[in-house]
């Protein structure tokens, strides 16, 4: 069995209490202006299942539609505290209190595939991507987009291709982290299933722009999100910086959330290369000109991505 685990996540500060009546909206959601675009969207309507280390259990994030465990751990929630980081970059609250995320309004949906360690194999992963898919097929009525966030990664395994396939076909965008082994040139150091043509590659870049120096590269980048000391959600109702295409990825997933809600009629971005149409047509250029190992084809723009509801057509 293809064996899978976290990308080696810097932890950038301890776990700590925040107060009451200090919300942070991180530098990341500042960046992008997304405080402004949640006049328009902030996820209502889209489900984001987000494959990782376990439920996880924090006042600053919505109750989950769906959780399941696919590991050899008797317990479904997260004591690593990844999967909980991940979870507030998606859809932490936006209230008085800790984070926001960046789709504040998109519902969740919880599959431990990695066990307490942050290891797990293909097959886990394959069949967590099932059990979304299959869930997807049951609640679709009830919304406007689907997305699958994995911030994991490791060799190619054809089952688990096979698996994000049939997730894309029933209408279920994947975004998946590029991986945190940096980059020279030369050969690509994209981890699977970042790597696979079926998902959305999330490369991560810093408070100043330029790339992450941990941020894997290759053809396989689609875009570069936030993923250097970003603040989010961890266990006992704590929060914590890192840094990772663990990070970024998660913010890919709530931005695209976002898109989705504010295009519910859209069919044609509700496939991968649709949405990557769209975001190539609206992506900051950096980096080396037009699309490239580190960026892809840039830093989305939420502003140009996300429509305002008075230009929904019907």
């Amino acid at each position: 069995m293809n064996e899978y685990k976290l990308p080696p996540v810097r932890l950038d500060s301890p776990p700590m209490k925040m107060h009451a009546l200090s919300q942070q909206i991180d530098w990341g959601l500042r960046e992008r202006s997304m405080p402004e675009i949640w006049e328009r969207s902030a996820g209502e309507g889209v489900l984001v299942f987000i494959l990782d280390t376990g439920v996880p259990e924090h006042i600053d994030l919505p109750d989950p539609l769906f959780t399941e465990n696919f590991t050899n751990e008797s317990s479904r929630y997260d004591h690593d505290g990844h999967h909980t980081h991940c979870a507030g970059i998606v859809a932490a609250t936006n209230d008085s209190n800790g984070v926001v995320g960046w789709a504040p309004e998109a519902t969740l949906a919880h599959i431990k595939v990695l066990d307490d360690y942050g290891h797990g194999f293909a097959t886990w992963i394959s069949r967590g991507i099932r059990s979304a898919t299959q869930k997807w097929n049951e609640v679709k009525s009830d919304f406007v987009g689907c997305l699958i966030s994995m911030s994991l990664g490791g060799e190619f395994n054809e089952d688990q291709e096979r698996a994000i396939v049939e997730a894309n076909e029933a209408g279920i965008l994947v975004v998946a982290a590029a991986g945190n082994s940096g980059y020279r040139g030369g050969k690509s150091t994209i981890d699977h299933p970042g790597a696979s043509p079926h998902t959305i590659g999330v490369a991560a870049y810093r408070n100043d722009g330029g790339i992450a120096s941990f941020s894997s590269g290759g053809p396989e980048v689609d875009i570069a999100m936030p993923g250097e000391e970003v603040l989010s959600t961890v266990p006992r109702n704590r929060y914590q910086v890192m840094s990772g295409t663990s990070m970024a990825t998660p913010a890919a997933a709530g931005l695209l959330a976002c898109v989705l809600a504010s295009r519910p009629h859209d069919n044609s971005i509700r496939t991968i290369d649709g949405m990557r149409a769209l975001i190539k047509a609206h992506a900051e250029d950096r980096g080396a000109l037009g699309k490239d190992n580190r960026f892809g084809f840039g830093v989305p723009k939420p502003d140009e991505l996300v429509r305002d509801n008075e230009y929904w057509f019907f």
